[in-house]
């Protein structure tokens, strides 16, 4: 009997298989879908993480390139301001020690003309001297006034005070002078500022009577220049701490937008897990009611939704993703929009984007701190190219100074030279006028006997008359010469006197010079004052030499007159013989007036010759100091020369750095 199929029942049957396969199928479905979403969410979570760590990282870099810019800016703002300042104050030190070394060099040189000028004077005609200071005013640069003041105690101090009217300030630092310099060998000096001005003091005159004190008043130019360097530095410290504050606001601001950004990006990275557990929750729950109720399209459904939603946003992800690693910022991120994990992995994407894009600005910030620096390294090259300028002129100014002082030594030896010549001649004059007074002795020894045999021989008066008259004319000769050789040594007095003054002048330009120099001219300025004295020691001597001059002039003189008598008397001979006896006694008398005369002029030639001697050694010296100052020229253009080679190393150095 044949069985009839059950087609119910095969239906029911195929239906519950294919309910089976299709179930079977969705759960793989379910399973499969269920893996992908949780790999999907892995590699988003791992995306995101690598995102985090390397935005910390970004902010992390870029919180300490910000301090590592802000040290090295305020070390650089500071290092500049105390070198400039630091260099201000050297040229402040250098400056003061030029004044101070002027001021007082060239208030000795005044001292020193002034003592000069009052040594020859009494007390009393030192206590009505009135000083010129105009005379001064050239020699101290910057100088208001000169004055003397012939008081050498604190008593007359007071009294000149009271007279003067004089005010405390000024009262307490001629104290001071007075107090501190009565028994000192060397008189120090006094020095007071006040209302912009210098007030220097010292006492003049030998430490046993001094003569008086003298005061100059001059322009106070180093105060504005402290007070300057002290306004300079203030205005560096209000500068750097402005600057210090502006950095510091900038700095934190800057830090307060990177926190800003951080916390928004943890929030969004919060709120875009929240999402995503959220639809891979709904995802979960949409793909198990798509099994269930189109179980028959489960399969063609997921796997068009896999390829559509998925795959090809992925790996436009992965495209995008790759053109941001290759630094292209301008690609457009797409899918942004989307609420899916597709969604969440652009948007991260796009975070990534953002940060690139940072990471350049930060890039770009760094090159332009870079060129600040260079800018800065720019400037101190020029600072130092200024520095060099002025150093360099300041050094011709030297080596100018030491030029003229070199032509005003070898002046100076000229003129040294030239009174050793000179004091040749007066010495040959001097020898030429002994002669002269030798012979006027021996024609008086020759009268004499002549005399002598008037009185023994009055038969042969006539005789011996005429002879007598003879030898007068001869003396007369012979006086006359002696007188012209007075005045030719009189001639070389005043030639040696001008020599004298025209080397006092070399000296006291040579000490000017010496000032103008400071600190490197004060050993100029010690053999300037010693050839200055030299030059007063040989005015001096021929001062007393034409005092000798003019004392053998007057005897000469009275020799004449003398010899003129016995002629006189001689002819009176010839004529009267009664009265020989009056005669031979006038002849005796003058006979001895003439020894005595000839006697005097003797020793006034031998001081002649003495002089003449002083003032040779005097030249001498003046030639051996004149040479020292031409060493002391040369010692100064070698120092000058090496402090040049000094300043180009250190601007190497500075350069190099």
């Amino acid at each position: 009997m044949t069985k009839l199929i059950d087609f119910k029942k095969l239906s029911t049957k195929f239906f519950g298989a294919t309910v089976l396969l299709f179930a079977i199928a969705g759960i793989v479905t379910i399973i499969m879908s269920s893996r992908s979403l949780d790999r999907l969410s892995t590699i988003i979570g791992e995306v995101d993480t690598l995102l985090s760590r390397e935005s910390a990282a970004l902010q992390s870099a870029h919180v300490e390139r910000l301090k590592a810019g802000q040290a090295r800016d305020r070390a650089v703002i500071t290092a500049e301001n105390a070198k400039e300042l630091a260099q201000r104050q050297q040229q402040i030190a250098v400056r003061e020690a030029e004044l101070q070394g002027y001021y007082q060099g060239a208030l000795r040189i005044v001292a020193s003309q002034l003592e000069s000028i009052l040594s020859p004077m009494s007390k009393s005609d030192r206590e009505f001297f009135i000083l010129d200071g105009s005379v001064f005013l050239t020699v101290l640069e910057g100088a208001n006034s000169i004055g003397f003041y012939p008081i050498s105690d604190l008593d007359g101090l007071t009294d000149l005070a009271d007279t003067e009217g004089f005010a405390p300030a000024r009262v307490k630092t001629f104290e001071n002078v007075i107090g501190d310099n009565l028994g000192v060998e060397t008189p120090l000096l006094a020095i007071d500022r006040e209302a912009g001005l210098i007030r220097i003091a010292a006492l003049i005159g030998p430490t046993a009577e001094r003569f008086g004190l003298i005061e100059v008043i001059l322009q106070d130019r180093l105060t504005p220049m402290k007070t300057e360097a002290r306004e300079l530095a203030a205005s560096y410290a209000a500068k750097l701490s402005e600057q210090s504050a502006e950095q510091d606001r900038q700095f934190q601001a800057r830090l307060a937008e990177l926190d800003a950004q951080r916390k928004a990006g943890e929030e969004e990275r919060a709120r875009q897990e929240a999402r995503t557990a959220d639809e891979e929750r709904s995802a979960r729950r949409l793909l198990i009611t798509a099994v269930v109720l189109s179980s028959l399209f489960g399969a063609v459904a997921i796997s068009v939704l896999v390829v559509r939603l998925i795959t090809r946003p992925l790996g436009r992800n992965v495209a995008i993703m790759s053109r941001l690693a290759g630094n292209d910022t301008d690609v457009e991120v797409s899918d942004v929009h989307r609420t899916d994990e597709i969604g969440e992995m652009a948007q991260a994407v796009q975070v990534f984007k953002d940060s690139l894009i940072a990471a350049e600005q930060q890039a770009e910030e760094r090159r332009a701190e870079r060129a600040a620096r260079e800018a800065r390294v720019q400037k101190i090259e020029a600072m130092a190219k200024e520095f060099d300028a002025q150093v360099s002129g300041s050094l011709d100014n030297v080596s100018t100074a030491t030029r003229e002082m070199r032509g005003t030594s070898e002046q100076m030896s000229g003129v040294a030279r030239q009174t050793a010549d000179q004091t040749k001649l007066v010495t040959q004059a001097s020898e030429t006028a002994a002669e002269s007074v030798q012979t006027v002795a021996t024609a008086a020894d020759e009268l004499s006997k002549s005399i002598t045999e008037i009185a023994e021989q009055a038969a042969t008066s006539s005789q011996v008359s005429e002879a007598a008259a003879d030898q007068a004319r001869k003396t007369d000769e012979r006086v006359r010469r002696l007188n012209d050789a007075a005045l030719k040594i009189g001639e070389v007095i005043q030639l040696i006197t001008d020599i004298a003054e025209q080397t006092n002048l070399l000296a006291l330009n040579a000490t000017i010079e010496a000032a103008r120099a400071g600190d490197a001219g004060k050993g100029f300025a010690v053999v300037a004052s010693e050839v200055k004295n030299l030059a007063n020691q040989t005015a001096k001597a021929t001062e007393e030499i034409a005092a000798q001059v003019t004392n053998i002039q007057s005897e000469t003189g009275d020799t004449v007159r003398a010899i003129a008598k016995i002629s006189e008397s001689v002819d009176r001979m010839c004529e009267i013989a009664a009265g020989i006896s009056a005669a031979v006694e006038q002849q005796s008398a003058a006979t001895q007036e003439i020894a005595r005369n000839t006697d005097e002029a003797t020793t006034g030639t031998r001081r002649a010759s003495d002089s003449t001697a002083q003032v040779a050694q005097a030249a001498a010296e003046t030639e051996q100091s004149a040479a020292e100052v031409l060493k002391s020229v040369d010692t100064l253009d070698r120092e000058g020369d090496r402090l040049r080679r000094y300043v180009t190393e250190f601007l190497d150095q500075v350069r190099a750095a």
